[in-house]
């Protein structure tokens, strides 16, 4: 799955790739949060908690399920 890089995130580049294990949001989150750790970059996890995911025009929540290769990954604006 490739991961569009937004706000924050764009200190990795424009995207990274992750495997997922379920298509669900929250199977993408915590597989972000792994990537992010093994990358030394954990101080991006509590952006991370705070980001939300979107595929096309549509934002997802957690339990939502997916079936796109490419998700975008959109930090909260003024830190918020």
């Amino acid at each position: 799955m490739i991961i569009q890089c937004h706000g924050a995130f764009k200190t990795l580049g424009d995207s990274f790739v992750i495997k997922v294990q379920d298509a669900n949001i929250r199977s993408v989150r915590i597989a972000v949060e792994k990537y992010l750790c093994a990358i030394n970059q954990g101080n991006l996890v509590s952006i991370l908690h705070r980001s939300v995911f979107a595929s096309d025009l549509k934002l997802l929540k957690d339990v939502d399920r997916f079936n796109s290769r490419t998700l975008s990954l959109l930090p909260p604006i003024s830190g918020g």
